[in-house]
């Protein structure tokens, strides 16, 4: 009971069924969700699927891999937050880094070697393709 009272505190189905109404919901925008109220991944899609914006299947689907603390820091615009660290590049750069990574445009040392520290290999998602810039 204190756990649904918890969720419901913190990410209320009603509140998340009203805004994804429009039929997109994606898992970058639950990944927003998670990052600008703080919650566990494991919470917002519970309370996705309780709203019905997504279906069990989904929840299981998008349930592993987890986002990565980098993908949390681009849903937020790369906004310092007390409990994600202090910003070493400026969010536009920081931006403009991962989108030319995941466009391809960059090799995933080279992403990281442009972030100065700000992230490292393994805050970034898993990618199949090769490591090789265009």
């Amino acid at each position: 009971m204190i756990d649904a009272f918890a969720a419901e505190l913190l990410l209320p189905v009603n509140a998340m069924a009203g805004a994804l109404s429009d039929g997109r919901a994606s898992r970058d925008r639950l990944i927003a969700y998670a990052a600008r109220y703080r919650t566990s991944w494991v919470l917002t899609l519970r309370q996705a699927e309780q709203a019905e914006v997504i279906d069990a299947a989904t929840r299981r689907a998008w349930s592993f891999p987890r986002p990565t603390r980098a993908e949390f820091m681009e849903a937020l615009g790369w906004v310092p937050q007390p409990d994600l660290a202090s910003v070493r590049v400026s969010p536009g750069y920081a931006h403009a880094v991962i989108q030319a990574w995941r466009a391809n445009r960059i090799t995933r040392a080279r992403a990281l070697e442009l972030m100065y520290g700000q992230i490292t290999d393994a805050d970034l998602p898993e990618e199949d393709d090769l490591e090789i810039a265009p």
